[in-house]
């Protein structure tokens, strides 16, 4: 048996500074359709069950739109099995009813296939509660959504509360959501995010998780359509070759300005990105970028604070992040 396993997909029209309305939807919303479409494709190439970690909404509401873009891709999640996240733990009626997948775990819930014991452990906010058996006959899978102690979000802030990876056996893998940026601690693999959101995350690589119940062995499959978020320099701005799913920041001085216009005439001009601004630009010159607004260090650090204002780790990081 094979899972295709999905971390957070933050369902929305717009994310930090990704404004912008694409052919029918926003273009966010149209990225992530086509996120949606290529894990499908290769649900049916593997027959694999896909498992989404949570967090597959972004808020508590749900707009027109976004139920409208959903709809479209509908018949690709019908057979998904999902856990609930922090961000739907007050949505659990009409909002989720419009995911329409095959399961939603909104407990924690105990099944199993083949002697493997499989956890489905949604977002707690006690997860240092949850241990597993430590009989060594005992094979467990945990799909999960929750913090997980002792991650380094760099910058030397380490978390200090969550799963703890020594409460669980040696033959335990868990998977995890909730935190954007992958890695592994011990024996819980952090999946990441299905596609970029803002710019705290630490690459604009994404991917998803193909695990085979059978061997106990799983890969990485990058995502060719995630979005990725990426703060530059202009010296970097010149090396870069695709930006075909790229948002970036790039970060300029007054001083630089001649310099800024070469590049954006010559190189990013050249390469479909997604969206970029400018930081340290003089409002007089605006209308370089469209007339959009310059500000978006400061509209981004205040929507970090007002979302996650009971997360004050995150809130430091995304200033640590625009310092």
């Amino acid at each position: 048996m094979k899972f295709l396993i999905v971390g957070d997909v933050h369902w929305s029209e717009k994310s930090s500074i990704l404004n912008s309305v694409g052919e029918k939807y926003s273009t966010r919303l149209e990225w992530l359709q086509k996120s949606i479409k290529w894990v499908h494709e290769l649900e049916k190439q593997y027959k694999a069950q896909v498992v989404q970690l949570g967090d597959f909404f972004d808020r508590d509401f749900i707009t027109g739109n976004e139920v409208a873009a959903l709809d479209e891709v509908s018949h690709c999640v019908k057979d998904w099995f999902a856990v609930l996240g922090n961000h739907e733990m007050d949505i659990k009626g009409n909002t989720l009813q419009a995911l329409k997948c095959s399961k939603v775990f909104s407990e924690i819930e105990y099944t199993d296939h083949k002697s493997v014991d499989i956890v489905y452990l949604p977002y707690s906010k006690t997860p240092e509660n949850f241990k597993t058996t430590f009989d060594e006959t005992i094979k467990t899978l945990v799909f999960s959504h929750n913090d997980v102690k002792g991650v380094n979000f760099g910058n030397g802030i380490i978390s200090t509360s969550g799963i703890d990876p020594k409460n669980l056996s040696k033959n335990t893998l868990m998977f995890n959501g909730h935190l954007h940026n992958g890695g592994k601690i011990g024996n819980i693999v952090n999946v990441g995010n299905l596609t970029g959101q803002n710019f705290t995350e630490s690459s604009i690589k994404h991917s998803i998780i193909l695990f085979d119940l059978d061997t106990w062995a799983y890969e990485e499959i990058e995502n060719p359509y995630a979005i990725g978020f990426a703060q530059v320099t202009l010296k970097q701005a010149e090396k870069i070759e695709d930006c075909s799913n790229l948002v970036l920041s790039i970060k300029c001085k007054d001083t630089e300005l001649d310099r800024y216009q070469v590049i954006k005439e010559s190189c990013l001009a050249a390469k479909p990105i997604i969206e970029y601004k400018t930081k340290d630009m003089p409002a007089s010159i605006e209308e370089v970028n469209n007339s959009q607004d310059f500000s978006h260090f400061e509209k981004y650090l205040n929507w970090v604070q007002k979302r996650f204002e009971d997360e004050p780790i995150v809130v430091k990081m995304a200033k640590e992040t625009l310092c």
